[in-house]
Formats: C-alpha cells, structure tokens, sequence
C-alpha cells in the first residue's frame, strides 16, 4: 500500500490487496469473482497472447480492440463491443507496442465503464521501467467510480521465478474476492512475503529499481544502436524491458530462421487476433551486458534473417 501511494500515487488500503502466484492466478480470482460465463472482455490487439486461454477457460469472450499511438481505441471498444463487462488492457506500457493510452482515452475508458457498470482489468505492465518523460498517472489513481481492478507482478521488478502478484480490488468487491480466494490456497509461502515486505519497507526495492533503470536505459541504448548500425528499424517507446522492431514481409518466417540460429525473438503477427499492420520481430534486451555483446547480437540476427 505504501509502494503504490508513493510510486503511482494509488491510495488504497490494506484490505483491498490480494496476493496471488502470478499475472495468470490473478486473472483466474478476477474472473471467478465477479464473471458469468458468455460476459464479453475487451483485450488489446495486439496483446500479450499468453491470458488469453486463462480468460477463454473461464468462458468469457474476447473481444479484440485495435491499438494505435494513443492506446487501446476506446470509441471503436464501445461502437463495437457496448454490452462487453470487462476490459483488460495495459495503459503504462501497451504489451507490445510499448505506447501509453493518451489521457483522453483514459477518461473516455472510466466514464463509459461506469455507465456499463463493466470492470476495467489494469494491467500495470512494465511502469517501473520507463526511461524519456514522466509517465500517465495509472488509471487506478483516477477511479473515483471504483470500476478498475489494479494488477500487478514482481516478474519483471525483480525475477519471474519468485511466482509473486498483487490486486486492488474496489472496497466495494473486497468481500466478493474473500469469499473467492478462500477456495483456494494462496501457492505463495508466507515466508517469502514477509521477505518481499522487509526488503520494500527497509528501502532496498527502491534502489534496486533505481539501479535497474539506470542498467536497462543503457542496455535498450546499446541494443537499439547495434540494430540501426545492421540496418534495422526500431519503432521508438518510453520504456520497457523489450524491442519492436518493423520488418517487412513474413515476420512469421523470419522469426523462424531467427529462432533456428539459436536467437529467441518473437513475431509481431503472433500476439495479433484480427488486427492487420506490419510485421515486426519483438527482442528482449535485458541479458546485454555490453556494447560489443549488443552489436554481436545485432550482427547475429542481421546474418540469421538474410
């Protein structure tokens, strides 16, 4: 609670927080809380592909929403899908596009879904990480209706293997999801909460986002120059902890050669459910510890992809 009034200027209180064992186990309380099968979701296209089945096994309909420079398309989610009771979608960072949903947006998104009465899925995606100007506000800090459900996760912060997530649910649902999460056991020990809670409340998280802001600006910076000098083109983004870069032709086929000369890249066209635009090859930047280990990297994509 003291993390997020401070970072992303949240004000919640401790009842309303939910820990769960990841991104995957937070959605699966969500929706078993206050879902009822054959109820519409809008998601983001493209969008991160791997929630999709979590949210399809719970038999909620998605309904894809074409992202553009401002975010997700608000107007064409409620032209299109007007009767949808959620919306899941990442406003700080869009996975994988990397833009933010404009203001505008954000305030269009919270008025409509509190005329619906449908629940907005905040998927705090990659906000610790963002390196040119201040970020939005988080679209929990602007819910005065208390329609948003606030996710967040360590796997990036800190190491995915530590299986560790947080909910703000609205006051009003905190009962909703007690007598959801009782069913099922929190698969997160107690004792490593009480670390994460001693290594937040001494200070230490902080500076380690700090430093780790300070590591992946250079990294991205390194990374991005070793692929413009092999003739890449990076599409420009605010943060994160990935590349997109556009690409012409089949990304599906490039990524496939990639992949066979040993390089884990992803195709643009995988994390796409309708939406049509040009192919790219998303990268990972993270493990680059060097300039020479970026333009090798660089050099070795240039040769798998010609």
């Amino acid at each position: 609670v003291d993390y997020l009034r401070v970072s992303r200027s949240i004000e919640c209180q401790p009842e309303q927080i939910f820990i769960t064992s990841g991104y995957a186990a937070s959605m699966t309380l969500i929706l078993r809380a206050l879902a009822h099968p054959g109820e519409g979701m809008w998601v983001e296209d493209p969008g991160f592909p791997l929630i999709r089945p979590v949210v399809a096994q719970e038999r909620i309909e998605l309904k894809p929403v074409a992202v553009d420079a401002d975010g997700l398309d608000v107007s064409a989610g409620i032209r299109d899908y007007p009767q949808a009771r959620f919306v899941l979608l990442t406003p700080a960072h869009q996975s994988p596009l990397g833009v933010a949903l404009s203001l505008d947006r954000r305030h269009q998104l919270l008025e409509w879904a509190t005329r619906a009465q449908a629940w907005v899925i905040e998927d705090d995606y990659d906000s610790e990480f963002r390196y040119h100007g201040k970020p939005l506000p988080p679209l929990k800090s602007l819910d005065a209706p208390q329609r948003v459900i606030y996710a967040g996760t360590f796997s990036k912060s800190m190491f995915p293997a530590l299986r560790t997530a947080w909910l703000v649910v609205p006051l009003t649902q905190v009962e909703h999801f007690r007598q959801q999460a009782v069913l099922t056991a929190c698969s997160v020990p107690v004792l490593w909460q009480q670390t994460l809670a001693d290594f937040m409340r001494d200070g230490h998280f902080w500076r380690h986002l700090k430093r780790m802001r300070q590591h992946y600006a250079e990294r991205r910076q390194w990374m991005e120059n070793a692929l413009t000098e092999q003739g890449f083109s990076v599409i420009p983004q605010e943060g994160g902890i990935q590349l997109v870069m556009s690409v012409d032709g089949d990304d599906v086929a490039l990524v496939r050669k990639a992949n066979q000369a040993g390089l884990a890249v992803q195709a643009l066209s995988r994390w796409r459910i309708t939406s049509e635009g040009k192919g790219g090859i998303l990268l990972s930047f993270t493990n680059i510890s060097s300039a020479e280990m970026a333009q090798q990297a660089a050099y070795q994509l240039r040769m798998a992809l010609t």
